[in-house]
């Protein structure tokens, strides 16, 4: 959810709207093309299996904190780029959920 503010607010929204998901996206499925090509598979024989799946979350947590917080910054410098838009003045809040199943 995206709500301007400012006399460009709706124009920031808008762009963000369309804009952002794709971000996220493209920076996410790098981020795993990576991962798969560095990530060592063996696990310690003394590791818990509860705290093996408690540093599993936080590292898939921290991925995607990351990963979100790459793309907000990059929108940010585009929108400071645009031609059209006074992102100084105007800005939108953006309301995000990531909903794990």
């Amino acid at each position: 959810m995206f709500d301007g503010h400012g006399p460009f607010g709706h124009l920031v929204a808008r762009k963000v709207r369309d804009a952002l998901p794709s971000k996220i996206s493209a920076l996410k499925l790098a981020e795993e093309r990576n991962t798969v090509a560095t990530t060592d598979s063996a696990a310690s024989a003394s590791t818990a299996e509860q705290s093996l799946a408690l540093e599993e979350h936080q590292k898939w947590f921290k991925a995607w904190r990351d990963c979100f917080i790459r793309a907000y910054h990059t929108m940010d410098k585009e929108l400071k780029s645009h031609p059209t838009i006074d992102s100084f003045c105007s800005g939108t809040t953006a309301v995000t959920m990531l909903l794990q199943v």
